[in-house]
């Protein structure tokens, strides 16, 4: 299932059958939004909610900017009421006040352990975790974002030590905390797994309280959160965060100390990919910005540096870019004004990148006329 196109589009709703963008100009300011709540979270079988309910579910999505017209690909399939996740009882479930579940599959995606953990997570703290999931519709995620964060933290932790489990998982709260805690959780293992030496909330004298020491160099993890507003204003209010609530915040600089790392993450799955979009076409082209470096894979752990964390369109991998922490917010300034405008006329795709439902770890929606709403802002 494939289309194409050069201009804006209208993603009113994405349908089972028959995916039909509408060509439509979209305002700055515009936004549309289908206000759902998260009522139940369990992990079980999806029960059949009414007799001619369907199921969608979306493995990834496949996009081509290489082409003058950008083009796109869903992996996608359409089931019956009485198949999939309905007959399967390793699903992660949300249901929505309209009756509507989405979920993830986990069978080929977690072990025996880490389900036994997913499970222990969800008995305990249901309550509080419907409060994390609705607070991802507010801050302009989506519920999907939830699942995946909630399955890869729990991924992450069953491969750590059991102190590990009270830190990262017993301290979600909120949103950002999920999100905070998933993506620290991801940096321990991929360093941990090529050798380097991690310590978790490590002890300081005369500085603050840093997430992590790798190697001996103390690191922050930060996520960024700007409100919602045309794109070119959301790359500015996010280099004008990065700037003075961040790095030239003295209680920041002094909870890593000099030579410390900054790991950076936008909230917004705008700004993630057209950060992602903007600096892979660079490197692709030869045209990187000096000091800059795009990875696919965890990069050193090098002193004073800033590492945007990036989601990618493959489940439980991330991308990177390194910064030189001395030169980031000259660099995130001179990109917000000159280097954003250079992709604006491939934005619709950063609204696709932006729900990311990423290929290995699908997303299922069960509801009479499967749908998913891609919100514009």
């Amino acid at each position: 299932m494939s289309n194409s196109a050069s201009g804006n589009f209208d993603w009113e709703s994405i349908k089972a059958i028959g995916i039909t963008p509408k060509y439509q100009s979209i305002q700055n300011s515009s936004q549309i939004q289908i206000p759902k709540t998260a009522v139940e979270i369990f992990f079980g079988k999806t029960p059949v909610a009414k007799s001619n309910s369907m199921s969608l579910v979306i493995n990834g999505m496949e996009i081509d900017l290489r082409s003058t017209v950008p083009s796109f690909n869903f992996n996608m399939s359409v089931n019956n009421s009485l198949s999939l996740s309905t007959q399967n009882e390793k699903v992660l479930n949300l249901r929505l006040d309209n009756g509507d579940f989405q979920f993830i599959d986990v069978t080929t995606i977690c072990n025996d352990k880490e389900i036994l953990l997913l499970k222990k997570w969800i008995l305990k703290d249901h309550t509080r975790l419907l409060l994390v999931a609705n607070e991802y519709e507010q801050h302009g995620r989506q519920f999907y974002h939830f699942l995946y964060d909630v399955v890869s933290l729990i991924k992450c932790v069953s491969n750590l030590p059991r102190e590990y489990y009270d830190k990262l998982i017993s301290s979600v709260n909120d949103g950002l905390k999920l999100m905070h805690n998933r993506i620290q959780a991801e940096i321990i293992c991929e360093y941990r797994n090529i050798g380097n030496k991690v310590e978790i909330d490590p002890s300081t004298i005369g500085k603050g309280n840093p997430d992590l020491s790798i190697n001996g160099n103390l690191a922050d993890v930060k996520t960024v959160l700007v409100p919602a507003q045309n794109n070119q204003e959301s790359c500015i209010e996010f280099a004008a965060r990065l700037r003075y609530t961040i790095i030239e915040k003295d209680k920041a600089k002094e909870q890593i100390g000099s030579g410390g790392i900054f790991f950076i993450a936008p909230v917004s799955g705008i700004l993630n990919s057209i950060l992602l979009i903007f600096f892979n076409e660079m490197k692709r082209a030869g045209n990187e910005y000096t000091n800059v470096s795009f990875h696919t894979k965890i990069p050193p752990a090098e002193a004073n540096k800033t590492i945007f964390v990036l989601s990618s369109l493959t489940s439980f991998e991330n991308c990177y870019l390194v910064f030189d922490t001395d030169l980031v917010c000259e660099m995130m300034d001179a990109f917000a004004i000159d280097g954003y405008p250079q992709i604006r006329g491939r934005e619709p795709f950063s609204y696709l990148t932006r729900i990311n439902i990423r290929k290995g770890c699908p997303m299922g929606i069960q509801s009479p006329t499967p749908s998913f709403m891609f919100r514009i802002m």
